[in-house]
């Protein structure tokens, strides 16, 4: 499956701007964690963006969590399974003689 240079580019862009946003994000939780871990206190930035997330419904809170777990999950295995494609391509090409096609496939789902 070969893509136009185009959407390759943007496609670079993308994976470039969500990489800054994931080190920023952990920036964020490290920062964080230093301050609270030495006094138990990190001033009222953490807490106030708690209420404003929460709105004062603790419900919506525990369903807005959920949902940011459920995304990081399929983040993750996505990314896992990227990188075991990556691999095997890796391990074929070195294989002298050997090289085989990889073919990206998804498991057929039933018909409804």
């Amino acid at each position: 499956m070969s893509r136009a240079p185009s959407t390759m580019k943007s496609h670079r862009y993308v994976e470039a701007w969500t990489a800054l946003g994931v080190l920023f994000v952990l920036a964020m939780h490290v920062s964080s964690t230093r301050l609270i871990l030495p006094d138990g206190y990190a001033s009222d930035i953490i807490p106030a963006f708690g209420d404003f997330i929460i709105g004062g419904n603790h419900v919506v809170g525990l369903v807005l969590v959920l949902i940011l777990i459920a995304i990081t999950f399929i983040v993750i295995a996505k990314g896992a399974r990227r990188v075991a494609e990556v691999s095997a391509r890796f391990t074929l090409d070195a294989l002298p003689g050997k090289q085989m096609a990889i073919v990206m496939w998804e498991v057929p789902r039933a018909a409804a």
